[in-house]
């Protein structure tokens, strides 16, 4: 069956994503206390009218901002799990993209922000993070069919995604947040991604 081709955006869509850009650079790089919803209106080349038509409000923006490259980074992660790939192989896949979450200014940018604005607002953090919490992390489908298919010995998928992400975002991802010198690079932070697998599959594997 032939394929339907994806339909055009619609001009209330292509605003709708140039205002969601705008914020999420200004919000980056000039703090979100400090850029105005007059600031993002600029930015994206839209009223301000407009703005507050698609987001009732600065929280609101930054709810739907944290949402639009949150599923961009659950996209970025979701890895099938291959029966004639070695585990191992698998893992280091999922511990690359977490990595390269590092590697993107913008998430990273974002990330920084986020902190600051969420511990000053524990609501705001709860809004952005209620939704993110509906979606399955795709390592847990990926570990519980690993299980299934007698690969790792992994009862409590979550527990075990959970742990494996421990593992990687404690070397990697928190230092290169709070202090970026300090994050393992190169051959170093390739030592420290095989030694968390190694570490993970002592504990799960078969």
């Amino acid at each position: 069956m032939k394929r339907e081709p994806p339909k055009p955006e619609s001009r209330s869509q292509r605003k709708r994503a140039a205002i969601i850009e705008a914020a999420a650079n200004t919000f980056r790089d000039e703090g979100y206390d400090t850029t105005s919803m007059d600031r993002i209106a600029e930015v994206a080349g839209v009223s301000k009218r407009t703005v507050y038509n698609h987001f009732g409000s600065k929280e609101a923006l930054l709810t739907s901002v944290f949402h639009h490259y949150l599923a961009q980074m659950r996209d970025h992660l979701q890895i099938a799990w291959d029966p004639t790939c070695p585990v191992v192989d698998q893992l280091r896949k999922f511990a690359q993209r977490k990595v390269d979450t590092v590697e993107n200014p913008l998430w990273m940018g974002l990330t920084r922000m986020a902190l600051g604005v969420f511990i000053h607002r524990p609501e705001l953090a709860q809004q952005t993070t209620a939704q993110a919490d509906q979606n399955e992390d795709s390592l847990v489908v990926w570990l519980r069919q690993a299980h299934q298919a007698g690969q790792l010995q992994v009862p409590q998928p979550e527990r075990a995604a959970a742990q494996f992400w421990a593992l990687i975002k404690g070397q990697l991802f928190w230092p290169a947040i709070f202090d970026p010198t300090s994050a393992p690079q190169g051959a170093e932070r390739e030592a420290v991604i095989d030694d968390a697998i190694e570490t993970f599959l002592r504990r799960f594997g078969v």
